[in-house]
């Protein structure tokens, strides 16, 4: 009989440093803290926006400002005693609060009223927390006045001595 000659080879499994695989498992750790942080750090986010684009003097116009947040908060919205200059303050209407995707959400919608004169009208409002008196601040809204003059009315105009 003739004889087989066969060679068996052997795999060294490769050596896996302990430096490696703990490196690993911090970035894993770290990755995943920051993912379930996420939730818990939503950062208030307030808006104030008109639903109009120009307003008349002394004629009401609505402005809506609107809070999406994580429910850590218990926010106070603005109300009759607070500052709408150059506004006055009307009325308000609030909303229930929603739920959209683990966000909530709460809105105000305000009737103001001005007799400003300025061609362009800005108003900027805050939100405070009820418990930590925490201020989070919308973004600036603004609104065109409605001139009830035209361009033509405007050049043609005589100024009596």
């Amino acid at each position: 009989m003739k004889g087989y000659n066969y060679t068996i080879h052997s795999f060294k499994k490769p050596k896996v440093q302990k430096n490696h695989i703990l490196r690993n498992l911090g970035l894993n750790f770290l990755f995943i803290l920051f993912l379930t942080s996420i939730k818990f750090t939503y950062a208030q986010k307030v808006t104030a926006y008109f639903l109009n684009d120009s307003i008349k003097i002394g004629v009401p116009t609505k402005l809506v400002l609107k809070c999406e947040h994580d429910n850590t908060k218990d926010l106070v919205f603005p109300d009759k005693k607070s500052n709408f200059k150059p506004f006055f303050f009307l009325e308000s209407n609030n909303f229930n609060t929603s739920k959209k995707n683990g966000i909530y959400i709460d809105s105000v919608i305000y009737d103001l009223q001005t007799f400003s004169v300025d061609s362009l009208i800005f108003l900027s409002l805050y939100l405070s927390d009820f418990k930590t008196n925490e201020l989070f601040y919308s973004n600036k809204a603004s609104i065109r006045l409605h001139s009830l003059l035209n361009e033509k009315d405007i050049n043609e105009h005589k100024l009596k001595p």
